[in-house]
């Protein structure tokens, strides 16, 4: 616990030296369209409720074909076809809930053959806690209606369901630039940045027409310099030495408003006093919700009476306390590293939250599988910086990092925070240094779909197994691993072998081997630290030999980077309780499922 200690409060100082500047998020708001994708199709929302209308969008229609079609895709089963005929049209929902779909663009040729030309996910789940999905933003400034309506699309084409503002608070212990009765229409933010009323507004309501969730972001325990001014009383902080000489403290540079100081989240003085605050920011903007945060381990801790505390006791009661005072409120919270973990996953959270600080690959197997363990009746979203704080000479991210760390991630059951106004590469979210380039851009776009079309097999529950694969290839190794809090997720010059049996939305079963590709890996830090992770060497026709447990009705595969993510039936033979299949390709990541 020490040496996490340690590592926390030297990312902490190195936050802390961040500079805090007026500028905003400079990429151009622009959706991504024709630049990136030749066929776009696009949706209205984020998420849909069983039987609501989805309307559908189209750039261009298909030129130079005998015919077109929209195909409506459960898994791998065409639930409906029909005839291409508008750039724009509807489709209502099937009614059963929490099932992705992929919905196909299909040239059909005058030969018969056929080609998907496009695609987009559709989520159809009642509430978006079923299927988390986080986006944030963190700008503020004199933003148009128009700009903001160009971001907030671009959210969509990823079907992110969550939205956390990130920085948008006065102060942590007054989060409203003013109050509900008059609540100021600008204000300075904890990095003396302008915020304006009328952008959060503005910014709330474009993602609620999406069908989005927004979490206003703010740390449970935080207090600016100020705070006695403004009623919070000495006997609710916490303090390093048990005479309440010396308040904890995360330390912030002079760019910024103020260090934070820490308050005990347990206090029950405490929770109404920010309870009051919170009734003010929901009383004047339409929030949904509250992304609580922490700062991780804090070290040995005393209260004002010299008590020791140990702060991931205060999380459980302080967001029973805030549900309790806003019931109809979403919550979720931070579990910082796993600290306070276990606290958080079993109290009343949408979902179960973690940011990420071990660098490897195994480090977010490892968390990842904790979070389940913790929460298994909860989804799991991970907030993992790419190329953290890294950035001399750098001006993109790192594409094969970026994609191999999704991967890894997604195969686990798990979704990413890391897209907003732009990606993330540091704990500080205004901070934009890095970019997308337009190949990355794309990737994110099927990437998202696919978590979408597929999340009854990736995250709809299911039992982990021990992958019983082999390969006759002379060229490419298997690395097989059973998901849990101790196992090697990857390993230089392998492809990692997941496999997990699922229960199908239509009733049946199957068991879906995910398949991650480290065979260029340079090295296994997830971060990326140096930019110098490999584009993996793309495997075609890989032989398989896999146990089932009995004669499969039918096995196919699916992969974000390449053919919109649709399904392809693969042939295969059965003997002897295994079965022998030929896997059509491998760039990053492809899932084989195994359907009886």
């Amino acid at each position: 616990m020490k040496k996490m200690y340690t590592y926390l409060l030297l990312t902490a100082l190195a936050f802390s030296q961040v500079s805090c500047t007026e500028d905003y998020p400079d990429e151009n708001p622009v959706t991504y369209g024709d630049t990136y994708m030749e066929t776009y199709l696009s949706t209205d929302k984020a998420v849909y409720a069983p039987g609501e209308v989805v309307s559908f969008s189209l750039n261009k229609m298909v030129p130079d074909v005998a015919s077109a079609v929209v195909r409506y895709r459960c898994l791998n089963d065409v639930v409906k076809e029909e005839t291409l005929t508008d750039t724009e049209w509807t489709w209502t929902a099937p009614e059963m809930d929490g099932v992705g779909y992929l919905v196909e663009v299909v040239a059909k040729e005058s030969d018969g053959t056929e080609s998907v030309r496009g695609s987009v996910a559709v989520d159809v789940s009642s509430d978006p806690s079923l299927f988390p999905r986080n986006g944030f933003l963190s700008a503020y400034g004199k933003i148009t209606e128009a700009e903001i309506g160009d971001i907030m699309n671009r959210l969509n084409r990823y079907h992110l369901n969550y939205i956390q503002f990130q920085d948008w608070h006065y102060k942590h212990h007054w989060p409203l630039g003013g109050t509900a009765l008059a609540p100021m229409d600008t204000y300075t933010d904890i990095c003396n940045r302008t915020v304006y009323l009328s952008t959060l507004e503005n910014q709330i309501s474009a993602a609620h027409s999406h069908g989005m969730q927004t979490l206003f972001y703010n740390l449970c325990y935080g207090a600016l310099s100020d705070a006695a001014n403004d009623g919070v009383e000495e006997e609710w902080y916490l303090f390093t030495d048990a005479n309440h000489s010396t308040k904890d403290c995360h330390p912030l540079s002079s760019s910024f408003k103020s260090s934070i100081y820490i308050v005990n989240p347990a206090n029950d003085q405490w929770q109404k006093y920010l309870i009051k605050r919170n009734d003010d920011v929901y009383k004047t903007l339409d929030f949904d919700g509250y992304q609580i945060d922490q700062l991780g381990d804090r070290g040995t801790l005393y209260d004002y009476e010299g008590n020791k505390v140990a702060i991931e006791d205060g999380f459980a009661p302080f967001i029973s306390a805030m549900k309790t005072a806003h019931p109809d409120k979403r919550l979720v919270m931070n579990s910082v590293s796993q600290v306070g973990g276990p606290q958080i996953a079993a109290s009343d959270v949408d979902f179960v939250y973690l940011e990420e600080w071990g660098h490897y690959f195994d480090d977010l197997a490892h968390d990842i599988c904790l979070n389940y363990e913790y929460g298994p009746d909860k989804r799991n979203v991970v907030c993992a910086y790419m190329h953290r704080n890294n950035h001399t000479n750098q001006k993109y991210f790192n594409t094969p990092a970026v994609l191999l760390s999704d991967a890894l991630i997604y195969a686990f059951g798990g979704a990413r925070l890391e897209l907003g106004e732009h990606m993330l590469d540091s704990e500080y979210f205004p901070n934009s240094d890095l970019r997308m380039d337009a190949d990355l851009k794309k990737s994110m776009i099927f990437y998202y779909d696919f978590i979408t079309a597929y999340e009854n097999l990736l995250r709809g529950g299911g039992t982990w197994q021990d992958p019983d694969v082999s390969s006759s290839s002379t060229t490419e190794s298997l690395l097989l691993c059973t998901p849990g809090t101790a196992c090697t997720s990857a390993k230089a010059g392998s492809i990692t072998v997941i496999d997990k049996a699922v229960n199908l939305p239509d009733g049946g079963n199957a068991d879906v081997l995910q398949l991650i590709n480290f065979n260029r890996a340079s090295h296994l830090k997830w971060i990326d630290d140096t930019f110098t992770q490999k584009e993996p060497r793309e495997v075609e026709d890989l032989p398989l030999s896999v146990a089932v447990s009995s004669e499969p009705s039918k096995v196919w595969t699916a992969t974000p980077d390449s053919n919109h993510c649709s399904p392809v039936e693969v042939d295969f033979t059965y003997e002897n309780g295994r079965i022998e299949l030929s896997l059509p390709g491998l760039k990053y990541w492809t899932m084989v499922v195994i359907e009886y």
